[in-house]
């Protein structure tokens, strides 16, 4: 069972902001719908 949670860690990892897409295209997304902020 502990194995299965190694690998569901995994992904919880934080990750590298990828140039193109990724959270910077999310974070463009939400600041759309978010004209306030």
């Amino acid at each position: 069972m502990w194995d299965d949670n190694k690998f569901r860690m995994k992904p919880l990892k934080p990750r590298p902001p990828t140039p193109g897409h990724g959270r910077s295209n999310f974070e463009q997304m939400e600041n759309r719908r978010d004209p306030s902020q």
